[in-house]
């Protein structure tokens, strides 16, 4: 099981955003929602995840997506590229 697979889709979406560098307010701005959503989001992905933090978060995801291309494929599937 992958550890995405314990958030829903909008979860997911915020993540890898994250993940990818954007702040707040840029992922906010991409998926149309407020930043208070994407903290509110952010919230949720970290008690899921059993993290504590935007870079704890940031090194679980890509611990387990360690290549850009790996990377790359997540953020093309939910629409968005580098």
């Amino acid at each position: 099981m992958s550890i995405l697979d314990k958030l829903n889709n909008r979860e997911k979406e915020v993540a890898l955003l994250v993940c990818s560098g954007l702040s707040n307010k840029a992922v906010s701005d991409r998926l149309f929602i407020t930043e208070k959503t994407v903290k509110f989001h952010l919230t949720n992905i970290y008690k899921k995840l059993e993290v504590r933090s935007r870079l704890e978060m940031t090194v679980t995801v890509l611990k387990e997506y360690p290549s850009d291309y790996e990377r790359d494929f997540l953020l093309s599937c939910i629409g968005y590229g580098q």
